[in-house]
């Protein structure tokens, strides 16, 4: 009998005593991935699995990040509308216009069904250029669907900016 109390007393501190120490974060499968580093500190990089956001003057908080399906196909959409995989690998800024503080250089690497490749490009862009406004509406697409996530939204806001 005391053999049989032991066994149990033992058993159920095994059994709730233990806890997982790093549990299995479950998501969709990240059938592209994207590393898209943007507006200064801010990154997308879901071959590592985050995001981070710029706090400017409180630094950057960086946290788990994943896309769903419907926001990989989504994604997918408009890196097919944007000829992603045929765009120039550099594109310059405009001539003789200078911004500051100047953000450049923004990049964006995405791996699709074998095809990998990254497109770097330099602020402020040529305004009107093919690649100009086919990069415009891909990068939109993808910060949407970011600021659109429950993620992101938790995320504290930035606070004060560049000058």
């Amino acid at each position: 009998m005391k053999k049989k109390i032991i066994f149990s007393i033992a058993f159920i501190v095994a059994l709730f005593g233990c806890k997982k120490e790093n549990p299995v974060e479950q998501h969709d499968e990240q059938f592209i991935q994207i590393d898209y580093s943007y507006n200064f500190k801010d990154e997308l990089n879901t071959f590592e699995g985050f995001l981070q956001k710029d706090l400017v003057m409180d630094g950057t908080t960086k946290v788990s990040f994943w896309l769903s399906t419907q926001e990989q196909n989504s994604i997918l959409e408009a890196v097919n509308e944007a000829h992603f995989f045929a765009l120039p690998d550099t594109i310059y800024s405009q001539k003789d216009v200078t911004i500051a503080p100047n953000p450049s250089p923004d990049g964006l690497r995405i791996k699709y069904e074998g095809q990998e490749k990254t497109v770097t490009w330099f602020y402020p862009l040529e305004p009107g250029s093919e690649s100009t406004l086919l990069l415009n509406n891909l990068t939109s697409k993808i910060r949407e669907v970011i600021n659109s996530s429950s993620t992101y939204q938790k995320l504290p806001p930035a606070r004060g900016g560049y000058q």
